[in-house]
């Protein structure tokens, strides 16, 4: 009986919690018609494609550098908050990816990829705290596009918890100077 009743708590969490994006996705068929996008020389469905280069140099990330948030609410107490940190180490962008909030604590490591105007999150490992693994290594987690110094949000495996804001190339980050970790 625990065994059954653990499995039906697992299975809610999964669903409601909106950190498992293989099942919104099949769900709710997002927005395809911008899902490839090579006008800055990246295909944002495959980070490794070898017909695009994808630039990883330092002086072209630079300018993402950063703390990024993003919070959203549903009704009747559905808070989430994601929070990334871009940072540099040993030659390398790395992001830290915070997910709170309901029935959510996720704590992302991934590789930053892209070029000047564009970067994706690719997954590299859990950071301490984590409660779920929901992901795997090599997953595109997101993708962000710089355009009038407003950043575009792109979703991959990581998805909003709330309907309206999984339309995707809409503004939903902002940088923000700091950012609490938990």
């Amino acid at each position: 009986m625990k065994k059954i009743l653990f499995c039906i708590f697992l299975l809610m969490i999964l669903l409601f919690a909106g950190c498992t994006s293989r099942v919104i996705d099949t769900v709710n068929a997002i927005d395809t018609s911008n899902a490839i996008d090579k006008s800055n020389g990246i295909d944002t469905l495959n980070a490794t494609n070898t017909h695009n280069t994808i630039d990883t140099s330092s002086k072209n990330l630079s300018n993402w550098l950063g703390n990024y948030e993003f919070t959203e609410y549903a009704e009747p107490d559905v808070d989430m908050e994601y929070k990334i940190n871009i940072s540099k180490k040993d030659g390398k962008y790395l992001a830290s990816i915070y997910i709170d909030g309901f029935q959510t604590v996720l704590r992302i490591q991934a590789n930053i990829v892209g070029n000047s105007s564009s970067i994706k999150f690719i997954f590299e490992k859990y950071l301490p705290d984590n409660l779920f693994e929901v992901f795997s290594k090599g997953d595109t987690l997101l993708e962000f596009k710089q355009r009038n110094s407003s950043v575009y949000t792109y979703w991959g495996e990581i998805q909003p918890a709330v309907l309206k804001n999984q339309k995707t190339g809409k503004e939903y980050f902002k940088i923000v100077t700091e950012f609490e970790t938990n």
